[in-house]
């Protein structure tokens, strides 16, 4: 399945085969023979029809059984495979990361938060340390600013 023609030559940051690969990569890692699930169990999880699942672990998108998966479709597995899916498919990409939400206890949230800043930098705890800090401040300012 070829690309569409680019606008006025202008190129997306990330090509559709750099993505579908990431994608396919992720979604093995997770999904099938001895992994964390079963085909059945993410559709039945997250939503998503089996065979969308199955076409999008394909790894190339030059592939007849390769299809794109639905933007609803990506967002539900993300949601169901959680943040650690989602980094292995935009921490390449887009040189970004992703972090599960801290709960409402504010002691799970600042522990929540520091391993996930931990993560994120690759165990370099000083700069998670920071990082945790930025992001509680955050957060604290934007509870007092609600409840002002």
């Amino acid at each position: 399945m070829s690309a569409p023609p680019a606008s006025a030559n202008i190129e997306p940051l990330v090509s559709r085969s750099a993505a579908a690969e990431k994608i396919a990569r992720a979604l093995r890692l997770f999904i099938g023979r001895g992994r964390k699930y079963s085909v059945r169990e993410v559709e039945i999880g997250a939503g998503v029809p089996a065979r969308a699942i199955e076409c999008a672990m394909v790894m190339d998108a030059d592939n007849e059984e390769w299809r794109r998966l639905p933007q609803e479709h990506l967002l539900s597995l993300q949601a169901f495979l959680g943040a650690e899916f989602t980094m292995m498919i935009i921490a390449p990409l887009c040189q970004q990361g992703a972090y599960p939400l801290p709960d409402s206890d504010p002691g799970a949230s600042a522990i929540s938060t520091m391993r996930a800043a931990v993560d994120m930098v690759g165990g370099d705890t000083a700069q998670a340390k920071r990082a945790a800090a930025l992001h509680l401040a955050g957060q604290c300012g934007q509870a007092l600013r609600a409840a002002a």
